[in-house]
């Protein structure tokens, strides 16, 4: 027994608050009665919950045009630190010692610096200032000269400040709490679903003989795989997905 593999992180914030939506309304449709376990009962309660304050979360950025401009360029320097990861991986398995040993040291750093995007906007901006500092530094910088990576240092630099000039003059009417608060919920909705997924996944495969714990996997994987479907199509056709990288899954 297996949990369907779906990379939740590449979900626009849309398409994840439908996935916790759909995970509620599938186990109502099959009928499956989750009060019989009083862990299973907890995470879909929390489920429920959280799906609400998601939606409040959404309909705010779609209610407020600089909230929604906030969001999309936090989306644009979500997009340039993915750019400059999957950019960094490339030469991990060069045969040139030189780019190996470039790839080996900028890495170490980058490590101090994981999931920046999972982040609220204001602790997203103080990382991702520190980052370019150290990038920018004298012990890393040759290391950027030598992996030709300069330009998509300047483009984290660049879309991070673009982002930060607009949140500083965010109107005052909207609370710096309810402004960032999208990803903060995300991650929290996910740690959740996730604790969820696995806790079936583990009683399914010790209680082999019980159904009923089978048939709640059952629904969880053909909602992930319905999702797993919507990403693969998209990727396919070179769509890029709403940032987000290292998001829960």
């Amino acid at each position: 027994m297996v949990l369907h593999k779906l990379n939740s992180a590449r979900l626009t914030h849309l398409e994840a608050g439908q996935l916790i939506k759909s995970s509620i309304k599938d186990l109502e449709t099959a009928a499956i009665n989750t009060a019989t376990d009083t862990h299973i009962n907890s995470y879909v309660t929390k489920m429920v919950t959280d799906s609400a304050l998601f939606d409040k979360g959404l309909l705010q950025i779609k209610k407020n045009k600089e909230t929604e401009e906030i969001a999309r360029l936090d989306q644009l320097r979500d997009l340039s630190l993915t750019a400059f990861n999957r950019q960094l991986k490339v030469y991990e398995l060069s045969i040139n010692p030189l780019f190996v040993a470039s790839y080996k040291a900028v890495t170490i750093v980058v490590k101090n610096y994981k999931n920046l995007a999972t982040l609220n906007y204001e602790a997203e901006s103080n990382g991702i200032d520190n980052l370019i500092t150290d990038l920018r530094g004298t012990s890393y910088a040759p290391h950027i000269a030598t992996l030709k990576m300069g330009d998509f240092v300047a483009a984290i630099a660049t879309t991070n400040d673009d982002f930060k000039a607009l949140f500083s003059k965010r109107s005052t009417a909207i609370s710096a709490t309810e402004v960032f608060n999208i990803k903060q919920i995300r991650k929290t909705v996910f740690n959740n679903y996730t604790n969820y997924t696995q806790y079936v996944l583990s009683l399914a495969k010790v209680n082999t003989g019980n159904e009923h714990y089978k048939n709640i996997l059952n629904v969880i994987n053909q909602t992930r795989k319905y999702y797993s479907d919507l990403l693969a199509k998209r990727e396919g056709g070179n769509t890029p997905p709403e940032a987000g990288e290292g998001t829960a899954r």
